[in-house]
């Protein structure tokens, strides 16, 4: 553990980048919130600003990987994205907020900021996570929301009260049932908000674009908030001239592939990792798969079947997978085993279900490695649906 003692000028700036605890006397902010009152936490791969309205001290110790930089206001901290904060202060109707940009441009902290702003000004503020690759509400392959009851400084430290299963790390090929998912979500919390904030994934390459503007117009947003190289969102800005706000991204935290596994692995172990085992019937379940509910599955001859969908029985073991009740996802787990036409999954849900939820996705068994089972889905087009044994 490395420990350093930094004075900080007025108007001056500490980026943490985790995992590292804070300590501040004097005056200093960090997304919004006091940072004086407690220590902060910054988990690993995370970057955090903190920000000196006043001659201050800040106290930091690192773990492995976690070191810091101070810089001036101008280039980054809460200050570039003041513009965004007055246009939600301003409303006096309920918004909502769509967030967009490419990957580790800082969309999540800037979800975080607009919804501490938000709280401060006694709003009722919820926030849609829409990032099926790097979910902080929800597992991966999920869609999670909550309203927000109190400033925070982590999206992962709030839990989802609304989840939507997708069943993939990306959106692409699953466009329209992920901008099912998000829909239906905002829809349900913007009814109960004054301020719904959507943040999404960074997926702007290739038809990335045109799926935001999809989203876009199914979620109607009163502002689109961009971050980033705006030569990339040039149609997005074309076709929502109005409400289209552009802000700079902060110094950027570019994480590794590895580093995007461990993020998403750690969520698998917060949702799954304690449970235990149950196992059930076929017979007694449906079944679900990329937004299509079936009555019966059929396991036979090394096979499954989904009506018209087959694919080899192996790929269940290890799936991560959805249980669900009257269409409402409940709970998260694994399938360990499958054998005499009943399966059992690892699930720290210990309530009734009547729907399982497949995926691409596939875990082993001490869930430390993270696999994509070579499922072929096109939802846009069902018909090109196919397994590759």
């Amino acid at each position: 553990m490395i420990q350093r003692l930094i004075k900080l000028s007025a108007r001056s700036v500490l980026l943490v980048k985790g995992p590292a605890s804070v300590k501040c006397a004097g005056s200093v902010s960090v997304l919004g919130m006091d940072a004086c009152t407690k220590e902060v936490t910054v988990r690993a791969g995370k970057m955090l600003p903190f920000e000196a309205s006043r001659s201050s001290q800040v106290k930091i110790k690192f773990g492995s990987g976690g070191n810091y930089k101070v810089v001036g206001e101008s280039k980054v901290g809460v200050s570039i994205w003041k513009e965004v904060a007055n246009r939600i202060t301003l409303q006096n109707k309920p918004i909502r907020i769509m967030i967009l940009g490419a990957t580790d441009t800082g969309k999540s902290t800037l979800a975080t900021y607009l919804s501490n702003i938000a709280s401060a000004n006694k709003l009722k503020v919820s926030i849609v996570d829409g990032d099926v690759g790097q979910s902080d509400l929800a597992p991966p392959g999920c869609i999670g929301a909550s309203m927000i009851k109190e400033e925070f400084l982590d999206l992962r430290d709030i839990s989802a009260e609304y989840s939507s299963f997708i069943g993939a790390i990306s959106p692409r090929g699953i466009e329209k049932l992920v901008i099912n998912g998000i829909k239906n979500i905002a829809d349900r919390l913007s009814a109960k908000s004054d301020i719904c904030i959507i943040n999404t994934d960074g997926y702007i390459d290739e038809h990335g674009i045109d799926y935001k503007i999809e989203l876009a117009k199914a979620l109607k947003p009163d502002l689109i908030v961009y971050i980033g190289n705006l030569a990339n969102a040039r149609k997005l800005f074309d076709e929502f001239k109005s409400k289209f706000l552009h802000v700079d991204a902060p110094e950027r935290v570019s994480k590794t592939h590895y580093e995007r596994e461990e993020r998403r692995l750690e969520q698998y172990h917060k949702f799954v990792g304690e449970g235990s085992e149950i196992t059930f019937a076929v017979k007694n379940k449906k079944f679900g798969f990329m937004g299509k509910i079936y009555d019966n599955i059929i396991l036979a001859k090394g096979l499954i079947q989904l009506k018209s969908i087959t694919f080899p029985i192996r790929f269940l073991k290890g799936m991560f997978v959805g249980l669900s009740a009257r269409n409402e996802v409940k709970g998260f787990g694994i399938v360990t085993k499958v054998a005499d036409n009943k399966i059992t999954v690892k699930t720290q849900y210990e309530g009734e279900f009547d729907t399982i939820i497949l995926s691409t996705i596939r875990l082993s068994r001490d869930m430390r490695r993270e696999y994509q089972l070579p499922l072929v889905v096109n939802w846009n087009n069902w018909s090109k649906w196919s397994a590759l044994s």
